[in-house]
């Protein structure tokens, strides 16, 4: 949001587009769910800024960290030590986010009723 954070990834890396409706997310974001990219945590480089995070415990009992600028509190990244291999990218971090595709979601179980998917997509109920 207020550009101190710059980081480098690159396209092709990308393993897939997805969004979560778990609560956890809709906190984090003040929205109906996260929209995110998955790339190997080597993919993704900071290249300006400072990221601060935050350590909860997610409903599938793993630890999730969620890195956000240190600035302005725009959420950047997520990691997981259930996939310690990758990162999380949220899709509206990226300066232009229009060649994201999102393929699959989880936690529709958590779904608010004004903020449901709208079945373009296979949401599974919690985590796969």
């Amino acid at each position: 949001l207020c550009g101190a954070i710059r980081y480098e990834a690159d396209r092709s890396a990308v393993i897939s587009g997805y969004c979560c409706y778990c609560s956890d997310c809709q906190k984090s974001t003040g929205g109906g769910y996260a929209a995110y990219v998955m790339l190997p945590q080597n993919e993704l480089k900071l290249i300006a800024g400072e990221l601060k995070t935050y350590r909860t415990t997610g409903s599938s009992g793993g630890h999730i960290q969620r890195s956000f600028c240190s600035d302005c509190g725009s959420p950047i990244t997520s990691t997981s030590n259930i996939a310690p291999d990758f990162v999380f990218v949220k899709a509206g971090s990226f300066d232009d986010s229009n060649w994201i595709t999102l393929s699959s979601g989880y936690w529709k179980k958590s779904a608010r009723p004004w903020a449901m998917p709208d079945g373009s997509i296979p949401i599974a109920d919690e985590n796969t």
